[in-house]
């Protein structure tokens, strides 16, 4: 425990902070992810390639081995970015969720129906909609800002990384994301 409190008081630089930022988005990306090989991540994490078809059914996504269908995503993830940058007030990952399946948070007294992007996903699983909102934070484009309230609460609310708009645009040119098949019984 020592180590840790040590680690605490340690003074990061920006760059210190961005790495470590980094590394937790991947080690969040890895347990989340329903479709890439483990073995495939981990060493391409650590800069090597590795064929999926090597790893012989050894890991849970392999065994799964669950149907994919990457669909492109570029045109609502502009749509959301776009969203956001006009947005005047919070919102957090779940209420954005909500907001593009079209449906109204009965416990949350703001309504963001108002929003052009309210509905935009209404045939999708919610599940499926915040994988794509996750997968969108860990491309760079917002993140969650810890904002504590008057009662000492914390919500994460997004908040837009600040870069240029040609080069946001750039970075978006082309955003597949996979989706996780039904199965017809």
């Amino acid at each position: 425990s020592e180590m840790c409190i040590r680690d605490r008081n340690r003074e990061y630089d920006a760059s210190g902070k961005s790495e470590n930022s980094e590394q937790l988005k991947s080690m969040i990306r890895y347990c989340e992810d329903e479709f890439t090989c483990r073995r495939e991540f981990q060493l391409g994490y650590l800069g090597e390639k590795f064929d999926r078809s090597n790893c012989n059914k050894t890991c849970d996504n392999c065994i799964a081995n669950k149907p994919c269908i990457e669909k492109d995503c570029t045109e609502i993830t502009k749509d959301i970015i776009n969203c956001l940058q006009s947005q005047q007030c919070q919102i957090t990952l779940l209420q954005l969720g909500k907001t593009l399946k079209g449906k109204k948070d009965s416990q949350d007294k703001r309504s963001f129906d108002h929003l052009p992007i309210y509905g935009k996903l209404s045939t999708w699983e919610l599940k499926d909609i915040e994988k794509l909102l996750k997968e969108i934070m860990y491309k760079n484009f917002y993140y969650e800002k810890g904002v504590q309230n008057y009662f000492g609460h914390m919500s994460m609310y997004l908040s837009l990384i600040h870069i240029s708009e040609p080069t946001r645009l750039l970075s978006i040119s082309y955003a597949v994301f996979c989706l996780k098949k039904k199965i017809k019984k």
